[in-house]
């Protein structure tokens, strides 16, 4: 090789699917995450008022919990790494971001269907039907949108693009 002769370095090839899935999952964890602050807060400056607490007696079941608020955004927090790792094409942010969508959504779906019988039992039916309707919708959308990202994520196209990745470092 001569030093006339220009270089042949080609960069490893990016696809717009997993630059775009990236910047959006980061942009809406961190919005999750500030929601989910704002939850708790809410929460703790209404837990002190009477009207909460004869509500709280009403209905002991129908609480926010911070606990599950907190494990929530330590997920949102988990997935906003994992995309950072999805951007910069690692493949542990790959398998971390598809396990964590996986966790994510079996998390959502339980909650769901906890807050739905929560609120049955109080409503005794009343206007549930539309309710169960809505919750079936969107458990399926949600679910076929996450299965339809782990299989592309799971591509041979996909996994390939981090293996380039890989091989530059």
């Amino acid at each position: 090789m001569t030093y006339d002769e220009p270089l042949s370095y080609q960069p490893p090839k990016r696809s717009r699917f997993v630059t775009n899935l990236a910047l959006f999952s980061i942009m809406v964890g961190i919005f999750l995450i500030f929601q989910n602050i704002s939850n708790l807060m809410t929460t703790n400056s209404l837990e002190n008022s009477p009207e909460y607490r004869m509500a709280q007696q009403m209905m002991p079941s129908m609480t926010v919990s911070p606990t599950a608020t907190i494990f929530e955004i330590l997920l949102q927090f988990a997935g906003i790494i994992a995309s950072i790792g999805l951007f910069i094409r690692r493949n542990w942010g790959r398998i971390s971001y598809m396990v964590l969508l996986s966790v994510i959504t079996v998390w959502e779906i339980v909650s769901s269907v906890q807050s739905y019988l929560s609120l049955s039992k109080y409503l005794q039916g009343f206007g549930m039907e539309s309710s169960l309707n809505l919750l079936i919708f969107g458990n399926i959308l949600a679910l076929g949108i996450n299965i339809y990202l782990i299989w592309k994520l799971s591509t041979k196209e996909v996994r390939d693009e981090f293996q380039q990745q890989k091989n530059i470092d």
